[in-house]
């Protein structure tokens, strides 16, 4: 059942067959009383500027679902812990009146919590052993503590994570302990840049994760690409941005058998040129490559590489006058995005194309993000 705005009066008559309603979603303000609605199971709240009162919640004991998308504040009760059915809690995109309530750690079947930014997580919650979705706490905001103590919930299979300024080694390595211990992790996220040039904390975990599926960690400066990426077997998706790299660590990702989107970053690249040729990169279809060297004079293409690559990005900061030797062996090649390129470099790419066998098309890059949700 779905409702935009309206002024809500007490009808017996309505009441009566609202309390047959399992899902409901608001779509504006105000908030008809929840008591209506006694066994509902799904509340879903997608818009709205006010502040959202959903203090009357805790007296819904069927909730199964709360996901609340709106540009104010919520206000939430100051006990969840009746809601034992409650298995998504998200308020990601909120902002909070208060704290989270703190028995929210015992409610025993909570799977996904998404969490406002700029919120501590609750005492205790190394508890949450159910929890199989953790979004997306602020490392600024909560104990050192509290980071250690997420290494209890081994359940986790989707864990986000943000900052904003320096952590400090401790912190650093406290999150790095506690990732390490995620054994079950299919999807990482970090926010927050951080430079792991001098503390190999990340870079030196010992082969974690055997389930991972996407590695997002875009602003996250490795020194090099980390040894224990070999052994991400299920991975497709990688975000990485290392301050150092060779081509035995590029043909390391390439044996990666899964991996269909990659965005990878590196401040410094060898003088030799990286070949990649035949049993690289099986089924990659999106490659985005950043340096601040000229990176179309260090990759090159040999005939069967990249088979399913369908899109490559490419951004220097220091652009030079040539273009990818053997680009025309990308036979499945479709578009050519450049980023922070000047005319003559995306006339050369032009040209390149127009003797490539499947004529990709040729642009300045606009945003990875915006096609990354095909993967």
């Amino acid at each position: 059942m779905a409702i935009g705005g309206a002024t809500y009066e007490y009808d017996m008559a309505i009441a009566a067959r609202l309390t047959q309603v399992r899902s409901f979603i608001l779509l504006e303000n105000p908030i008809p009383p929840f008591l209506w609605f006694k066994y509902l199971m799904v509340l879903i709240i997608v818009r709205g500027k006010d502040i959202v009162d959903l203090t009357a919640i805790s007296q819904l004991f069927q909730l199964r679902c709360v996901m609340v998308r709106v540009d104010g504040k919520i206000e939430l009760p100051t006990e969840l812990g009746k809601l034992v059915y409650l298995e998504t809690l998200d308020i990601q995109k909120c902002r909070l009146v208060k704290c989270i309530p703190s028995d929210i750690v015992h409610l025993p079947r909570l799977s996904y919590l998404g969490l406002p930014n700029c919120t501590d997580l609750p005492e205790g919650i190394e508890n949450m052993k159910s929890l199989r979705t953790l979004q997306e706490f602020d490392l600024e905001k909560i104990s050192l503590k509290y980071i250690m103590d997420i290494s209890e919930l081994t359940n986790l299979r989707e864990l986000s994570v943000k900052k904003e300024f320096s952590l400090g080694t401790q912190k650093v390595d406290a999150l790095a302990f506690s990732i390490g211990k995620l054994r079950n992790l299919e999807c990482l996220r970090i926010f927050g840049c951080h430079l792991e040039s001098e503390n190999l904390q990340l870079g030196s975990l010992s082969n974690p994760f055997q389930h991972m599926e996407r590695l997002c960690m875009r602003t996250w400066w490795f020194c090099r690409v980390p040894k224990w990426m070999d052994g991400l077997h299920c991975l497709r998706v990688l975000e990485l941005q290392v301050e150092e790299t060779s081509t035995e660590e590029i043909h390391l990702l390439g044996e990666l058998p899964s991996l269909v989107y990659l965005n990878f970053g590196a401040g410094k690249i060898p003088a030799e040129r990286a070949i990649l040729g035949t049993g690289l990169f099986l089924v990659l279809e999106y490659f985005y490559c950043s340096s601040r060297k000229d990176i179309t004079a260090y990759l090159g293409f040999e005939a069967g590489a990249m088979p399913n690559l369908r899109i490559l990005c490419l951004s220097v900061v220091h652009w030079g006058g040539t273009i990818p030797v053997g680009m025309e062996h990308l036979l499945h090649l479709q578009e050519i995005r450049l980023d922070g390129a000047f005319h003559d470099v995306v006339c050369a790419f032009k040209e390149a194309s127009l003797v490539h066998p499947n004529r990709p098309s040729v642009s300045r890059l606009g945003s990875s993000l915006e096609i990354m949700g095909r993967w």
